[in-house]
């Protein structure tokens, strides 16, 4: 893999590491739902006159932004006030493992040894994480919830493969707008004055990271994908932990404990057993090749 590709893999997976930061310190502004419609709304703004979808594909798009955008996001976002970026990433790297365990349950699917192992060796890493005195236990259970959305999100993107992603990006943000704005009317009283009051050079820094870094860091990862296959970038997304620490770190002074980094170490250990035929297929043809 060229070394170009190895520096946009890195630079992606920095972007959604740094999110949870971000949004944290947006949400010193705004409530999580607001901050999420005015996202949602600037980015539909932005890339609905690149879109172009069929009409059939409207409503798998519609059940994707509710189940993503709003149930999946928003959890992740009211959990963001109560934990570490750290941790925020850290929990929501379970997905694989949940997935996993949700196609086994609901799907039909055989799991293997190598995966069961590693979901409980995950899990595991989860125990330990949520032992430290500084996490929240509601902040935590709110991700693990997301996850099993993100699960069923990752059913439905089998059939968003053909779709370009400026199309994916603006109808999703676009079905999942009023969603949000009825949640902030509702749950988040005086949201709409916060904004007016609270626009400034922070929250602006804050939005166009979410709009526009995100936006180009979904559409970059599909790219790469595209160029070298999924079984050469996916194991990118195993440093994301790294960045949140790094964004944790610089944003806010947080740092990483000795029974933080040994929970992080258990769960990066438990989703590389469980999504080993992702994350080692590429090493073993390597291998063969030098054979």
């Amino acid at each position: 893999m060229k070394t170009s590709a190895i520096l946009l893999s890195l630079l992606t997976v920095a972007i959604w590491g740094f999110n949870p930061a971000v949004a944290k310190l947006g949400m010193t502004e705004l409530p999580p739902f607001a901050i999420l419609s005015v996202r949602y709304l600037l980015t539909a703004l932005f890339f609905l006159p690149f879109a172009k979808v069929c009409r059939g594909e409207l409503k798998l798009l519609f059940l994707v932004a509710f189940f993503a955008n709003v149930v999946n996001n928003g959890l992740c976002y009211i959990a963001f006030q109560y934990l570490r970026p750290a941790a925020a990433t850290l929990l929501t790297q379970t997905e694989a493992p949940i997935t996993v365990l949700m196609a086994c349950l609901w799907g039909g699917e055989k799991i293997t040894r190598f995966q069961l192992a590693g979901i409980c060796i995950a899990f595991g890493g989860v125990t330990i994480v949520l032992g430290l005195p500084e996490i929240s236990v509601f902040g935590a259970l709110l991700i693990l919830l997301s996850r099993v959305f993100w699960g069923i999100c990752q059913l439905m993107f089998k059939n968003t493969r053909e779709l370009k992603a400026s199309a994916f990006i603006a109808y999703t943000a676009l079905f999942a707008l009023p969603f949000t704005a009825l949640i902030s009317w509702f749950c988040e009283p005086g949201a709409l004055l916060q904004i007016s009051q609270s626009w400034g050079s922070g929250l602006a820094a804050v939005t166009a990271f979410q709009v526009f870094a995100l936006s180009f860091a979904n559409v970059l990862w599909q790219k790469l994908i595209a160029a070298n296959g999924v079984n050469r970038i996916s194991p990118f997304v195993m440093t994301e932990i790294f960045f949140s620490a790094l964004a944790g770190y610089l944003l806010f002074g947080n740092v990483i404990t000795l029974r933080m980094g040994v929970g992080m170490l258990l769960i990066l250990t438990g989703i590389s057993l469980t999504s080993r035929k992702v994350f080692f297929t590429a090493f073993l043809q390597r291998v063969r090749r030098c054979k």
